[in-house]
C-alpha cells in the first residue's frame, strides 16, 4: 500500500513543484529524521499531512481506471500551476506599470520575461513517472513458458499493432512498448497561423509479468511503469490503456488456446456399435459427393467411394447420424 501512497505523494508534488521528486525525497528525508521511523512510515506520515487522510489497511487498492486518471489529473493540476504563475506575472506587470517607476518596471518585466521563458522549456521537458501492479488468474497452468511467450508477443502485436521488445528471464516476461500518437496544434509563423498535426513520443511503457503456477492454475503479477512528458500524460493514459488490455487480452487467448483439449476418436467401429444399441442395423451410407452406396468397414476411421474416390471420415457419419436419428 506504501507504493500507491508514495505514488500519489509524486502526482502531487510534480504538480507543485518545480523538483517534485527531489523535494518529496527531501521532505521524507526530514520526516525520517525528526521522528526516527523507516522510510515506509514516513510516507505515510507524509501522506496525512498533505491530504489529510487517515491510511487503513483495509483501504481498497486503486484499479487501472483509477491509475490512469490519476495520471491524466497530473497534467490537468501542472496546467493549472502554470496558470496560476502566469496570473501572478500579470499582476507584477500590472503593479510595475502603476508605479509610474520605469527603471523598477523594466526590471520586473525582464525578469518576468526570463520566468516564461524558462517555464517554457521546464513544460516542454518536465516528465511525470507512473507505476501500476495487478494479478491475474489464468486457468491453466503454464507447462511451456518460452512457446506461451512466444505466442503471446505474436498476438499481442496483432492486437495493439505496436512493435516491442521482449525478454524472457527464468519465470519473468518483460514487454517494452513506445506509443505514439498524433496531435494537431496550431503554429504561427510569417504566413499566418494554421493548424499542423504531429506525431508526439509518448514514453517507454514496460510491462513485466511474473509467472507462478499453482494447482493447475499460473497466477501472473503484472507490473507496469512509464516516464512521460506531463504535456502529454492524457494522451499517454489513453495509449497506455489501450496497450495493457492489449498484453492481458493476448495472456488469456495464448492460454485459451495452449490449454490441453480432451481428444475423442470416433472409428467406425463405434460408430456401429453406437446403431447396434439404438436398435438401427446399417450397412452402406450414400456417398455425400455422387450418391452412391458406400458400404461400412468393421474398422478404421475413413473409408472411400468406390465409385467416385471421395473419402468419408467416421467422425462425419458419425454426425450425421447423430442429427438423423438422434444418438
Amino acid at each position: 500500500m506504501s507504493s500507491d501512497l508514495y505514488n500519489k505523494l509524486v502526482v502531487y508534488y510534480e504538480s507543485v513543484y518545480f523538483s517534485g521528486k527531489h523535494k518529496l525525497e527531501k521532505d521524507l528525508q526530514r520526516i525520517m529524521s525528526e521522528k526516527k521511523c523507516s522510510r515506509e512510515e514516513a510516507v505515510k506520515i507524509l501522506y496525512r499531512e498533505v491530504f489529510g487522510e487517515e491510511t487503513r489497511k483495509e483501504q481498497k487498492p486503486r484499479d487501472l481506471e483509477e491509475a490512469l486518471a490519476e495520471l491524466k489529473e497530473a497534467k490537468k493540476s501542472y496546467s493549472s500551476f502554470v496558470k496560476m504563475s502566469f496570473l501572478v506575472l500579470f499582476v507584477f506587470f500590472a503593479l510595475s506599470a502603476l508605479s509610474f517607476n520605469f527603471g523598477a518596471a523594466l526590471v520586473v518585466w525582464f525578469i518576468a520575461l526570463i520566468t516564461i521563458v524558462i517555464m517554457g522549456i521546464i513544460s516542454k521537458t518536465r516528465t511525470i513517472e507512473w507505476n501500476y501492479s495487478e494479478i491475474m488468474i489464468l486457468d491453466v497452468e503454464i507447462l511451456d513458458l518460452k512457446e506461451y511467450a512466444e505466442r503471446t508477443i505474436v498476438k499481442f502485436q496483432q492486437e495493439t499493432l505496436e512493435a516491442c521488445k521482449y525478454s524472457l528471464k527464468e519465470n519473468s516476461l518483460t514487454v517494452t512498448v513506445t506509443p505514439t500518437t498524433i496531435i494537431s496544434k496550431v503554429v504561427t509563423d510569417q504566413y499566418g497561423s494554421r493548424q499542423v498535426s504531429e506525431e508526439v513520443d509518448l514514453g517507454t511503457l514496460t510491462i513485466k509479468a511474473d509467472f507462478e503456477k499453482e494447482q493447475g492454475v499460473t497466477k501472473v503479477r503484472l507490473t507496469y511503469s512509464a516516464e512521460v512528458k506531463v504535456e502529454y500524460a492524457d494522451y499517454a493514459a489513453a495509449a497506455y490503456e489501450k496497450t495493457i488490455v492489449g498484453f492481458k487480452t493476448a495472456l488469456k487467448e495464448t492460454a485459451f488456446e495452449m490449454k490441453p483439449k480432451k481428444v475423442v476418436v470416433i472409428d467406425f467401429a463405434k460408430v456401429l456399435e453406437k446403431l447396434k444399441k439404438s436398435g438401427v442395423i446399417l450397412k452402406a451410407v450414400k456417398c455425400p459427393v455422387c450418391g452412391a452406396p458406400v458400404k461400412l468397414p468393421e474398422k478404421g476411421d475413413t473409408v472411400k467411394c468406390p465409385y467416385c474416390g471421395s473419402t468419408l471420415k467416421a467422425i462425419d457419419v458419425y454426425k450425421l447420424l447423430s442429427k438423423i436419428l438422434n444418438i
